[in-house]
């Protein structure tokens, strides 16, 4: 080998840059926000395995028209990442509880991470988890009217995070096996 280094495979993650809500379906791919976003309903929506979503400070408003189940970010395959941005629940007025500002939603979002995020929330949970193996790290949410966090699944790392709600309910809910 004289020296030199061989490599039989090297994943480079690809780079895109964002500047609308819309579905993240490149594996392997690091999407950087570079303006604030707005949306009636689901902004984002992560449909493909190892996507980064970076907001770099910037905000996500989502639901805006306050219907039921929809999303600030909504993870639906594994090894997915959130990290620095700023979740708002776009309709205060609305008491419909199924509008969430981050959402690992189902067996099929493990092994992600949200990292140093802001997320307010106004009838429902701000940070949902319903999966295994992730880690929800240095966040601050806020509910208005509903759970600050809830995590269920199994082994869910949660850590420096300040989860607050603001009518008396639970800052976090944890459920599941060996969540800590």
């Amino acid at each position: 080998m004289n020296g030199s280094l061989e490599f039989d495979h090297i994943i480079d993650p690809t780079n895109t840059t964002l500047s609308q809500c819309g579905t993240l379906s490149v594996v392997d791919t690091i999407y950087t926000l570079q303006n604030n976003v707005n949306s009636s309903g689901t902004c984002f929506t992560i449909s493909a395995n190892n996507i980064t979503l970076d907001c770099q400070g910037f905000t996500i408003n989502y639901s805006s028209a306050g219907a039921a189940t929809t999303y600030g970010v909504n993870i639906a395959d594994d090894g997915a990442t959130v990290k620095n941005c700023i979740i708002v629940d776009g309709n205060v007025s609305s008491a419909i509880t199924s509008r969430y500002g981050i959402a690992f939603n189902g067996a099929g979002s493990s092994n992600s991470t949200a990292y140093n995020n802001s997320v307010t929330a106004n009838s429902s949970t701000g940070l949902f988890i319903n999966s295994h193996n992730n880690n929800v790290t240095s966040n601050i949410v806020t509910s208005n009217n509903g759970i600050g966090m809830q995590i269920s699944g199994d082994n869910n790392t949660v850590n420096y995070n300040n989860a607050t709600s603001l009518s008396g309910a639970s800052g976090i809910v944890l459920s599941g096996a060996t969540n800590t």
